[in-house]
């Protein structure tokens, strides 16, 4: 099964969780959109650099700049602001910091 088509892990900024689609951000810009679930890509990446941040994205960890705790959100390299659930508060300070 192949669920991205020849591109490097390190090119993937962030998945999102699109209903019954994943949308494939990456960091030269484009996105892409794949027929598989985000949780597909989750059981897929297990072994790799991401970290689920909420029940719709999926995170590269070599894309973060930084997390702020006072307001549980991740900040990207590339700006973008992603809230982190309450669920999974402890577990991403605990990989980031």
């Amino acid at each position: 099964m192949k669920l991205i088509a020849n591109i490097p892990l390190e090119q993937i900024l962030f998945l999102q969780a699109d209903t019954n689609y994943t949308q494939i951000f990456l960091s030269c810009g484009r996105t892409l959109i794949s027929g598989f679930n985000l949780k597909k890509y989750e059981d897929f990446f297990e072994h790799e650099n991401f970290l689920r941040a909420n029940r719709r994205y999926l995170i590269n960890r070599n894309h973060i700049h930084y997390y702020d705790s006072a307001s549980s959100n991740l900040y990207l390299t590339n700006g973008i602001v992603i809230s982190v659930s309450r669920r999974r508060r402890e577990m991403i300070e605990s990989m980031v910091a």
